[in-house]
């Protein structure tokens, strides 16, 4: 109960743990789960014993374990911290290039279920490549695709990869060697393996097959060519300082283009397909950060920590399945999970000769509320 109305606080209201005591007493969860005591010091008592407890959040991850050849998306995210007593936190540069204090977090997201299903805390120093197959072992994953950033890649994690017997999708950056250009410069699309088509774009590639029994897909988006070529020029014809026509006539045939290296069957459309996934585990660390604004941590041991990103792991997955409930009405183009809490939260329970009723609702929200088939009180 306590969880719950920490999470409620950290989605609906982004509310740091001070303040947790007053929107329970303000809301119906104080009725639902009476007597509950969540003040800010009895909070740091309780998180802490929460915190000892990794087995049994580890427990409510595998109650989300993927299907086998489920796409699972890794990445990690540093947040700061302001604690000099976490041993966890660590002076290292962040992603935003400055040196702070700070801890790494580890998540797995499930491009079938569309839900984050795992996280684990990291030292601030220790980088995601290392802890890869930790997380594997403790999340119980076993039979997945795993798709990572361009970072990931180097001949000693393909070789950990592959010697795990672990799927993969891995970008490449534009300069790696293993990538053969000839067929662009070629400029003759007859040469290519086809086309498929992509939220309304055509993309074009062909296939290298590698002696280790890998494939290397090349794929050339002529919309984003142009785009990136446009842009180059610019650059060159405004003088920015590293952009130059010679440094253009080296990259002309890379524009545009995307090079995935895979050990699975699928198909270059498919395994394309299976990439383009990857900005929702972006989208999830920005909600993170922005929505339930876990950008930045107080918490002064390891424990309490691990308890504060437990909640904020179930408000994350909270927010999930609600824009899963506005994905499948089709209605994520009108609003989000965050406007359509502003609207829930105007709904209230009234108390009339020590009854409880549901107060009156605006028309709009009813209008909201039959388009999602949600019913008041949602349990």
């Amino acid at each position: 109960q306590q969880i719950i109305c920490l999470a409620y606080g950290r989605l609906v209201e982004q509310s740091p743990l001070k303040n947790m005591e007053h929107f329970y007493e303000h809301s119906y969860l104080s009725v639902l789960y009476p007597g509950l005591n969540i003040s800010g010091k009895n909070l740091s008592t309780s998180l802490r014993e929460l915190g000892y407890q990794r087995e049994s959040m580890v427990s409510f991850f595998n109650e989300f374990t993927p299907a086998a050849n489920d796409c699972i998306i890794f990445d990690g995210t540093d947040i700061p911290s302001q604690s000099g007593k976490i041993e966890l936190c660590e002076m290292s540069k962040s992603k935003r290039g400055t040196y702070e204090s700070l801890f790494n977090t580890m998540f797995i997201f499930s491009v079938q279920m569309q839900l984050p299903i795992y996280y684990r805390l990291l030292n601030g120093k220790i980088k995601d490549v290392k802890s890869f197959k930790l997380c594997l072992l403790e999340s119980g994953i076993e039979q997945a695709v795993i798709i990572v950033d361009k970072g990931f890649y180097s001949k000693a994690n393909i070789e950990e990869l592959e010697s795990e017997k672990l799927k993969f999708i891995i970008p490449l950056h534009r300069n790696n060697s293993l990538i053969d250009y000839g067929l662009i410069k070629q400029n003759n699309k007859q040469l290519f393996d086809g086309f498929f088509e992509h939220e309304k774009r055509f993309v074009w590639f062909y296939q290298l097959p590698l002696d280790n029994g890998q494939t290397l897909f090349v794929y050339m988006d002529e919309e984003l060519k142009n785009r990136e070529e446009k842009d180059y020029l610019n650059r060159v014809n405004n003088k920015i300082e590293d952009y130059s026509i010679e440094k253009y006539y080296l990259k002309q045939y890379s524009f545009g283009t995307i090079a995935l290296l895979t050990n699975t069957d699928k198909t270059g459309e498919k395994v394309y397909a299976d990439y383009k996934t990857r900005n929702q585990i972006e989208e999830m660390i920005d909600c993170m950060k922005n929505v339930v604004e876990a950008d930045r941590t107080y918490m002064q041991n390891e424990q309490t920590l691990e308890a504060w990103m437990f909640v904020n792991y179930i408000a994350l997955h909270w927010y999930y399945i609600i824009l899963q409930k506005i994905k499948v009405k089709e209605l994520n183009a009108k609003f989000s999970p965050h406007d359509l809490l502003l609207k829930l939260k105007e709904l209230r329970r009234v108390k009339i000769n020590d009854k409880w009723y549901n107060a009156e609702i605006i028309a709009k929200t009813q209008q909201i509320l039959k388009k999602l088939d949600l019913k008041i009180p949602i349990t």
